[in-house]
């Protein structure tokens, strides 16, 4: 059974069954199949049609646009798993018999047959398969995890590297394993040892009104402010507790968090986490993958990247080893044991990373070493 589930702010998910109809008109008009009462939806917006259980998504002129998978389309064929925008109106595509994939599995396995379980290890370094699921979904369905144990895996555990949810599941994990909110178990264990005050899922008013406002490059060369994905984050900020985003924080505090992965898992008398486990947690466990999948970093540990050798010239200046990760609106930390220095980028910028802006900060950075 093929499926669409639109997720409209401030309203409950509207999931339509597909294979019954030929075609499916979506927009704000009264005339359409599916009405999305939404700001950023034409009346005629976009229509799914249904050939031979093939199912292409076109656009019909909209104003604000049609994309799959953050691409703009006039007209695109939806696989299982693809993301689609009506503007800024977010919805999945999921086709249960695509490729003879099954829906989870009561042994808790990949949902391929002959598929292994996805360990902890895993889960952690991507190579899980988990597919992405949106911000509005996270936010909108509480019920995530149960529902990422429904869908189909987009490859098998260990076969390939995909960028995903896995470290939702894993904020999902720690709350089951310490009977906390994942909030108060990074409190009592990460944020209070390390004097991280302005870090926090639910901020306070004071730390609200210090959050930075995201900004997008003019044609003119100037800025204006941005809503990433059309969907105002400042507003979201407190409303879910997320494994993979959500939490706010400071330079100051990022900055002390980085240093204590730098010193082995310890800063200033602090013991957040063990040595060996730093070591672990910041050595490349997706070598053995090749050729390198698309997207992926030539090397990756338990949630962060890993520049795993010379050849990875895509990184700019650094040392083999040097690990981290980046953020959607253009926030960035490596930190470079060789070398002993931690570097943090803390942009409000969208799209992430305009003109190499991670490298060309990293690549200043290391000029600047002398000795």
């Amino acid at each position: 059974m093929a499926t669409i589930t639109i997720y409209v702010p401030d309203q409950e998910p509207i999931e339509l069954a597909l294979d019954g109809y030929e075609q499916v008109s979506i927009g704000r008009g009264p005339d359409n199949d599916i009405v999305l009462d939404h700001v950023s939806m034409s009346g005629s917006h976009a229509v799914i049609h249904n050939q031979g259980g093939l199912f292409i998504l076109q656009d019909l002129g909209s104003t604000n646009g049609t994309y799959v998978n953050g691409s703009a389309i006039s007209e695109a064929q939806l696989a299982s798993g693809s993301r689609v925008q009506f503007g800024a109106v977010e919805a999945v595509f999921q086709d249960e018999t695509e490729g003879g994939r099954s829906f989870g599995s009561s042994s808790g396995g990949s949902g391929y047959s002959g598929g292994h379980v996805a360990d902890l290890a895993e889960v952690s370094n991507r190579p899980a398969g988990f597919k992405n699921l949106s911000p509005i979904e996270k936010v909108v369905k509480k019920d995530a995890v149960g529902r990422i144990a429904k869908l189909p895996l987009h490859h098998h555990p260990g076969e390939s590297w995909t960028y995903g949810i896995n470290t939702d599941v894993l904020g999902a994990l720690v709350e089951k394993l310490t009977g906390q909110s994942l909030e108060a178990a990074m409190r009592e264990r990460i944020f209070g040892p390390l004097g991280m005050t302005g870090t926090a899922f639910r901020p306070n008013e004071a730390l609200k009104a210090r959050l930075a406002t995201i900004y997008r490059r003019t044609p003119e060369g100037g800025l204006k402010p941005e809503l990433p994905y059309g969907i105002d984050f400042s507003h979201l900020v407190g409303t879910f507790s997320s494994g993979g985003g959500g939490l706010v924080s400071t330079l100051h505090d990022y900055t002390r968090f980085a240093q204590m992965l730098l010193n082995g898992g310890e800063l200033d008398g602090a013991r957040v986490l063990g040595r060996k486990t730093v070591e672990l947690m910041t050595r490349n466990h997706i070598g053995h993958l090749s050729p390198r999948p698309t997207g992926a970093p030539a090397g990756f540990g338990l949630g962060v990247s890993v520049a795993a050798d010379a050849a990875d010239a895509s990184r700019g200046l650094y040392s083999p080893g040097a690990y981290g990760w980046g953020g959607a609106a253009s926030t960035y930390v490596t930190i470079d044991p060789h070398e002993r220095i931690v570097m943090v980028l803390l942009q409000q910028h969208f799209p992430g990373n305009e003109d190499a802006i991670q490298q060309k900060f990293t690549n200043l950075a290391y000029q600047a070493l002398v000795k």
